[in-house]
């Protein structure tokens, strides 16, 4: 979440000083770019079109809630849980 919503702060190689980066309360030494494969920003790209703006968004596959893959509605509320943690600043 922290990559999508700050890219470039994760696209170079830190300075020797760099303590690393902080997300989450995590420090991550290696760059978290690295963690991240095109299937979760994939995941975080359809968690945005579900979010919608003043009404509610599109689902991944076609019908209702239950249509929905488990484990996509899974993913949907742990990026919901972070986005609003990081709103926080927590």
């Amino acid at each position: 979440m922290a990559i999508t919503a700050e890219p470039n702060a994760f696209t170079t190689t830190p300075e020797p000083d760099h303590q690393g980066w902080l997300i989450g309360g995590v420090v991550y030494h290696d760059n978290p770019r690295d963690l991240v494969g095109d299937g979760d920003f994939e995941t975080i790209r359809l968690w945005r079109l579900f979010q919608g703006g003043m009404a509610p968004g599109f689902l991944p596959d076609a019908g209702g809630t239950l249509d929905q893959a488990a484990i996509m509605l899974d993913a949907f509320a742990i990026l919901s849980s972070a986005s609003e943690a990081n709103k926080k600043g927590k």
